[in-house]
């Protein structure tokens, strides 16, 4: 989610009505342009959530909420190219398109990834697909789950149990 600075303010905080403050400081004018979280918080798909925004002028603030239902991530389409050779293996990862601007990246676990595995960030705003390339794969049988997942304000909308497996024999 994109959220645009506002002429004259010199910070920002966010609240949200279950957790109260997510910013301890202030962010600063810049950080208002944000496609990532600068702030983190778990999110329930059964709630609904009320975020204030709150700009800080010289002379006082102004405020604004937002409500949000999240939605579960849908499961992304994945193809895998092995044929690179060298333990190099290609994805081209596509999700849903209802999803569109909302879907920010995806979480990939499996073969020649730590295992908390890997955020790799869509780098088209206005793509559904994404390609990347995980590097150092053994050769066999080699397994992966991709789950995708978008930002909102105060959390990252990640349900792992969409995710997409796929599996490709690496030479």
């Amino acid at each position: 989610m994109i959220f645009e600075a506002v002429a004259g303010a010199t910070g920002y905080t966010v609240s949200r009505n279950d957790l109260g403050a997510l910013t301890p400081t202030p962010l600063p004018q810049a950080g208002m342009w944000i496609h990532k979280p600068a702030f983190t918080a778990p999110v329930d798909f059964s709630a609904q959530y009320v975020y204030a925004f709150t700009a800080l002028y010289p002379n006082g603030c102004g405020s604004t909420t937002l409500t949000i239902s999240p939605r579960r991530p849908s499961p992304p389409r994945v193809q895998v190219d092995t044929k690179a050779g060298g333990g190099r293996v290609s994805f081209n990862v596509t999700v849903a398109d209802y999803e569109g601007d909302d879907y920010a990246g995806v979480l990939v676990k499996g073969a020649a990834l730590p295992a908390t595995g890997r955020i790799v960030m869509k780098s088209d705003p206005s793509s559904w697909t994404m390609t990347f390339n995980i590097d150092g794969v053994p050769a066999g049988m080699q397994t992966w789950v991709i789950t995708s997942f978008w930002d909102i304000p105060g959390g990252r909308v990640l349900d792992e149990s969409t995710g997409a497996t796929v599996t490709a024999n690496v030479p």
